[in-house]
C-alpha cells in the first residue's frame, strides 16, 4: 500500500541521515531542535556535515533567524522591504501579522528553520560531545 511505502521511505531516510541530538519541545523554550547528519553513511563516516532543524513558536524561531526563503532565493530577514519604503523590520512585522491572523482563525502556527552553518555550542550526541552555537544572539 501507499502508506506502507511512505513509512518505509521515512525509515530509510532516518537511517541514512541519523539524528545526532535532540532538544525536545517544551513550553519554556518554545521550540524543538534536532541536529542530523547531512550526508549518507554511518555516524563514523560523516563527521563534518551537520544540519540543525528548529521548529516551534514563530516568535521563538524567528528571533534566531537572519534569512528567509522565497520560491527563488534566500533573503535577509531584516532588510528593508523592496516593495515599499517600510522600516528595516518590515518582513518580521508582515510575518507576525500573518501569524496573528492565522491564530485568530483558530489555526496552530509552527515555524520551521534550518541551518547548515553551525557554530559552537555545547551538546551531547550519541557518539560523543559536540560543540555548536544554536543561538545567533550569543
Amino acid at each position: 500500500s501507499s502508506s506502507f511505502r511512505k513509512g518505509h521511505e521515512i525509515s530509510r531516510v532516518r537511517k541514512e541521515f541519523p539524528r545526532l541530538f535532540r532538544v525536545p519541545f517544551n513550553r519554556e523554550l518554545g521550540f524543538e531542535i534536532q541536529i542530523r547528519c547531512m550526508t549518507r553513511g554511518s555516524l563514523e563516516t560523516n563527521n563534518h556535515s551537520r544540519i540543525v532543524y528548529m521548529k516551534g513558536q514563530p516568535e521563538q524561531v524567528l528571533k534566531r533567524c537572519i534569512h528567509y526563503r522565497t520560491n527563488t532565493s534566500d533573503k535577509l530577514l531584516d532588510a528593508a522591504d523592496e516593495t515599499s519604503a517600510d522600516s528595516k523590520d518590515a518582513v518580521r512585522k508582515k510575518v507576525q501579522k500573518a501569524v496573528n491572523f492565522m491564530c485568530c482563525e483558530g489555526l496552530r502556527v509552527i515555524a520551521l528553520a534550518c541551518s547548515q552553518e553551525l557554530k559552537f555550542h555545547d551538546y551531547a550526541g550519541r557518539t560523543g560531545r559536540y560543540i555548536y552555537k544554536l543561538d545567533n544572539n550569543d
